[in-house]
């Protein structure tokens, strides 16, 4: 926006005015401003309403596409500290956070500025989530001792579940946690987890004992065989009466359940060709196997079609290469474990088995 120069008028107040009356004065103006600081990390927009008083004068009226105000604001100005990263305590059964002289009732900054996400019980203390940081609060009589655990928080408000002796719980860096009473162990897959959103809902499903991990994009299950893909939209699993809940904001889809091998050469750097997989599996749902292959490392992997297994666990499947990767699928959701699986292949015109 840009000033006309031809509107760049000068006026004197002093002067004579279009009646011919003589020193009007100069117009001001009386303002007054108030506002509401909730916080220091979150400010109310500030508001204020001005009134203009003076003698009114017949002349002109000058209209530009700028107009510039200057203020100055006075008064005393108090900084409450933001409490959002502060831990109450109450009562035994009570929802009354009154100070008394009991000292039951009290309140206290967690050590790093940010949320407090989610407070849990573990065992006979109180695990306490936070945006920036994890710490477990144990009460001795009346007081609460505070230790913390990690500098580092969730990855989001949710990103917790588990029981009262068993927690699980992602990190912003995307680290997959779980804590019991014999420690916090690090199960990693940040390689996945990393991607994940502020939106991601962790899930703890006592009777499988798995954890769905879900952002509403992504979605993972972990279980004690490690981690897997899973539907993208659970948002909570429970139990009540004996009757199995899970909860999702739209219908629950799963992909087909599918795993697939590290690279494996079978031992050796000649060129070999796959004819027949044996696998051993507790399986009622068809199971599908294909084979990724390759012949040098500077190569992408070709992929063969997929083979149904047949009822003697076995499918035969063609692929040669020097590297490989084993695939298998199945199309309806079960719980599987894989016994074994024997990989029977050509080298050099000799019939191996791996």
């Amino acid at each position: 926006m840009a000033l006309d120069p031809l509107l760049d008028i000068t006026f004197n107040c002093e002067g004579y005015d279009a009646q011919g009356n003589y020193g009007k004065g100069i117009l001001y103006a009386s303002a007054s401003l108030s506002a509401e600081v909730t916080g220091l990390d979150y400010l109310s927009t500030l508001s204020a309403n001005a009134t203009l008083s003076g003698i009114s004068i017949a002349g002109n009226v000058v209209t530009a596409d700028v107009l510039t105000a200057y203020a100055m604001l006075k008064g005393i100005v108090y900084l409450i500290p933001s409490q959002v990263s502060w831990v109450w305590t109450t009562k035994v059964g009570a929802v009354d956070f009154t100070v008394d002289k009991t000292q039951e009732v009290s309140s206290r900054p967690m050590p790093w500025d940010g949320w407090t996400y989610k407070i849990k019980k573990f065992g006979n203390s109180a695990i306490v989530y936070c945006q920036n940081g994890i710490a477990v609060m144990t009460p001795h009589g009346v007081l609460w001792e505070l230790k913390t655990l990690m500098n580092v928080g969730l990855k989001s408000k949710n990103s917790v579940c588990g029981t009262d002796d068993t927690h699980f719980f992602v990190d912003k860096t995307g680290i997959l946690y779980k804590m019991d009473m014999n420690g916090i162990e690090v199960h990693d897959y940040s390689n996945f987890l990393s991607t994940l959103t502020s939106a991601t809902v962790m899930s703890y499903d006592p009777r499988l004992k798995t954890v769905h991990i879900t952002d509403g994009v992504l979605g993972f299950i972990f279980s004690a065989s490690g981690l897997g893909k899973g539907p993208i939209n659970i948002t909570g699993i429970g139990y009540k009466v004996g009757t199995f809940y899970i909860t999702a904001p739209g219908t629950i889809t799963t992909d087909p359940l599918q795993i697939c091998t590290d690279i494996i050469d079978l031992g050796t750097r000649g060129v070999k060709t796959i004819y027949e997989i044996d696998i051993g599996i507790a399986l009622t749902k068809p199971l599908y196997v294909a084979v990724d292959y390759r012949w040098n490392k500077g190569q992408d992997f070709f992929t063969t079609p997929w083979t149904l297994v047949d009822f003697s666990s076995r499918a035969n499947i063609t692929a040669s290469g020097i590297e490989f990767r084993i695939r298998a699928k199945v199309l309806e959701y079960e719980v599987i474990q894989i016994d074994y699986m024997n990989i029977r292949y050509l080298e050099t015109e000799n019939m191996v088995d791996a």
